[in-house]
């Protein structure tokens, strides 16, 4: 697959899962994502982006996924219940240390930790603690302001269906799962750039070989 060990988030040792599991999305972000791409605005918020919690009745199988900007993959960390709604997040040594707590509020996550507290809004279930819908949710969130604009969504102006984004490589990358094609998304002035991946094929250590195919004003 082209740019599959570049770009393309592999993770393969992923816990696989059938129960409750429910992904959630930073507040502050989502609100980022008006003005500005993944890229900056994972850089902006500097908090954990996403959250993916299984709080199945089972207490063995109570456990989170946390995932924030420079991470490549999210950590994984045991839920305890404490009471209704309310869990601590505990780490996996030998005397686990509580990380932080969490708590469920009217359809809202609420995340206390060192750095304050941050409320999340849910963005969907998935089966597994790894967040599928993460990059599905930016491709919605950024059609939202193109269309603001009075422009169509990313999956009409390049013809595909199913697309994801995320920050990889320090670049707003656009593709579809498991297919060789993929743009990069460049906010400059007051305008969003649209570039196709030329040298799709070339090793991950080789410079990429961008084109412009689209730009639109976005003031």
């Amino acid at each position: 697959m082209a740019y599959g060990f570049l770009f393309f988030l592999n993770f393969s040792s992923a816990p696989r899962r059938t129960e409750n599991v429910t992904s959630w999305l930073s507040v502050e972000y989502i609100s980022c994502l008006n003005k500005s791409l993944p890229c900056d605005c994972e850089k902006k918020v500097n908090k954990y982006i996403s959250i993916n919690t299984d709080t199945t009745l089972n207490p063995n199988q109570q456990r989170i996924s946390l995932f924030g900007h420079g991470q490549m993959e999210p950590f994984f960390y045991k839920l305890n219940r404490l009471g209704k709604n309310r869990y601590e997040i505990l780490d996996r040594g030998e005397k686990p240390q509580k990380l932080g707590i969490i708590t469920f509020n009217n359809g809202s996550l609420y995340l206390h930790d060192q750095n304050g507290d941050t409320r999340y809004v849910n963005i969907g279930k998935s089966d597994d603690l790894y967040n599928d819908n993460y990059d599905l949710e930016n491709v919605t969130l950024i059609n939202k302001a193109l269309q603001e604009k009075g422009y169509p969504g990313l999956n009409k102006i390049l013809s595909e269906d199913s697309l994801k984004c995320d920050c990889n490589r320090e670049a707003n990358l656009v593709y579809v799962q498991g297919r060789p094609h993929a743009w990069i998304l460049e906010h400059s002035k007051d305008s969003l750039y649209i570039y196709k991946i030329i040298n799709e094929d070339a090793d991950p250590s080789d410079a990429i070989i961008k084109k412009k195919v689209f730009q639109f004003k976005m003031k």
